[in-house]
């Protein structure tokens, strides 16, 4: 099994929802999570990023995506791997732009795995809600606010960046993607091609043509309803979890791969645990050890909020 550094970001002012700021605690108590993290008896190593209580939201989304950067930059900087878990998906603002400040002058790709295209601004959207921009705040677009609350100016080449799974979106994010020419495989485009595996080897080829190094952004809500409800924004019509799974499998063995991030677990949403499930599944493949999605720790560790 790999060896891991792994981050919590216990978010949910991103999504403006209640739950998911508790996500990262809830797996973190799991015996098969322990376990993971314990690997042959060394102690875990396990960081919680925790979100401040008071004061202006966009000010204290600031603050914890620079304590998360800081996080992912150390660990980076070390030469290690890292699995990331939230949390809602504005925490992606912190947790990449960390590994580029470190990666520096190597350039870094990323595989954006997501139901949503996340490319909003303060601008385009009708709630604000800071966790449909953080692919906006990454590429360097948008308005001053969001990139003030981004907070570097650290940002990903356009072409670089592949995303995947996209099937709930609005014109504005369709007009940004196109303008800079994002590889987008979006689900008739999974459809169409009859595998994922096939999807995301060619998203791989295509990101790894531009960049040293990559990484993964997964975005529960990209999941069939079915197995995943336990999530801020759920989208019917998503990829079956066992497809992720495989797919994701091929990637986490390539040995560019520099870390992992999966966001918008909101176990208060959850229902008969279905969605830890999966992310023990999940998890299981990035430390490379598939037995986990049978773990019944795992399973009954569950908050029920």
């Amino acid at each position: 099994m790999r060896r891991l550094s792994t981050i919590g970001v216990a978010s949910g002012l991103g999504a403006n929802i209640d739950g998911s700021e508790h996500g990262p605690a809830v797996l973190m108590r799991s015996d098969r999570f322990r376990q993971l993290l314990h690997g042959q008896g060394v102690e875990p190593l396990w960081t919680l990023v925790h979100s401040e209580t008071e004061g202006d939201r966009f000010r204290i989304l600031k603050r914890l995506f620079h304590r998360t950067a800081l996080q992912t930059h150390r660990i980076v900087s070390s030469g290690n791997q890292f699995l990331a878990v939230g949390g809602d998906h504005s925490m992606a603002m912190g947790v990449w732009q960390g590994v580029m400040s470190a990666l520096k002058p190597k350039s870094l790709g990323l595989l954006w795995i997501d139901a949503h295209l996340d490319l909003h601004t303060m601008e385009t959207s009708l709630s604000c809600n800071v966790h449909g921009m953080p692919l906006s705040a990454l590429l360097g677009q948008g308005d001053d606010l969001l990139q003030d609350i981004y907070g570097s100016e650290q940002y990903l080449d356009p072409a670089t960046v592949a995303l995947i799974g996209g099937h709930s979106y609005e014109p504005d994010e369709i007009g940004l993607a196109r303008r800079m020419a994002l590889a987008t495989f979006d689900m008739p485009t999974i459809k169409k091609s009859g595998s994922l595996n096939k999807v995301m080897q060619r998203a791989l080829r295509l990101v790894a043509e531009s960049s040293d190094r990559f990484g993964i952004s997964i975005d529960l809500d990209v999941l069939d309803t079915r197995d995943a409800p336990g999530v801020n924004t759920p989208e019917k019509g998503g990829i079956r979890w066992q497809e992720l799974q495989q797919a994701l499998s091929l990637v986490c063995a390539d040995s560019r791969l520099v870390g992992v991030e999966i966001a918008e677990f909101n176990p208060m949403l959850d229902k008969a645990g279905k969605t830890q499930q999966v992310i023990a599944g999940l998890i299981g493949v990035v430390y490379g050890d598939s037995g986990i999605a049978d773990s019944p720790g795992f399973i009954q560790a569950r908050e029920t909020g």
